[in-house]
Formats: C-alpha cells, sequence, structure tokens
C-alpha cells in the first residue's frame, strides 16, 4: 500500500512541477513600473541593439534591456531607433533593465517617462475603447484623440 502511494506521489510531482513552472513569472521578466519602484536612476551611453520588436543597449559590456512601454512601440520611437546606433538612456536602472525617462539618439530626444516614473502615455486614453472628451467612442484611431507625446 505504501508503495502505490509513493508511485502515485511521484507520479504526481512528475506531472504538476513541470506544468507550474509554465505559470511562473521569470526572475528577469520585470515591467516598466517595477523597474522604476525597484531601480536607482542614471545615464548609460552605448548601442541600440535590436531584438525582435524590442530594443536593448549594449554598453560597458553589458546588455541592457530596455522597457520603453507603449511609446516603444509607436511608429515615431520606430522611426527614430537605429540598429548600431549611439545613443544615451537617462532613467531608472534595475540589473541589466532600464526603464527610459529619456532616450538620445541621433539628435533626436525620444521622451518616454516623467521624473517621478509616471509614463507620458497614462491617460491618453490610446486603448481601443477610448473616448473622446465629447464621448464619442472613437478608440486610438479616432480623429486626433490620444495622439503622440509631441502634442504636449
Amino acid at each position: 500500500m505504501r508503495t502505490t502511494h509513493a508511485i502515485i506521489a511521484l507520479a504526481l510531482a512528475a506531472i504538476i512541477v513541470p506544468a507550474a513552472s509554465l505559470f511562473a513569472q521569470d526572475a528577469e521578466e520585470l515591467t516598466g513600473r517595477e523597474i522604476v519602484e525597484q531601480g536607482v536612476m542614471g545615464s548609460v551611453t552605448g548601442t541600440l541593439v535590436p531584438e525582435g520588436e524590442e530594443w536593448r543597449l549594449q554598453a560597458g559590456g553589458k546588455l541592457y534591456e530596455l522597457h520603453l512601454g507603449q511609446y516603444g512601440h509607436d511608429g515615431q520611437a520606430a522611426s527614430a531607433l537605429r540598429a548600431g546606433a549611439q545613443a544615451t538612456v537617462n532613467g531608472f536602472i534595475s540589473g541589466d533593465h532600464i526603464s527610459p525617462i529619456t532616450l538620445e539618439t541621433g539628435g533626436a530626444t525620444l521622451r518616454f517617462r516623467a521624473e517621478d516614473g509616471r509614463p507620458l502615455w497614462g491617460g491618453m486614453r490610446l486603448g481601443p475603447n477610448a473616448k473622446d472628451p465629447s464621448g464619442n467612442g472613437t478608440g486610438a484611431s479616432g480623429p486626433g484623440w490620444g495622439r503622440n507625446r509631441r502634442q504636449g
């Protein structure tokens, strides 16, 4: 009887442990908000490196992951970032992760967060269910509502 229980327990462990790892968050998967909360303010200069749809900064033998948020995936940021270009990133640094306040490259300065860490896209109603000030449900594609950060 004990042998049967031990076999069943081992079988369950063999199934449950690998399944649980599917739901565990990688310790290195940080959000921009977590980096702001855990990190320290700093500045890093290096070379921009694309990785899929994400950007990294190679500096001093270290590869930093840049957490650019919604603005990092809009057409304006994408057009300003160039693989192999020099860049200076000012922002919150936690390990090999940076949540930028600004990113300067090629004569352009892109802004992502306020000095206190608040994302500049916060409150801009960029989602698909966004409503313009009159209450019309125009979403992110509506005429002029929720446009980019250069509007002010």
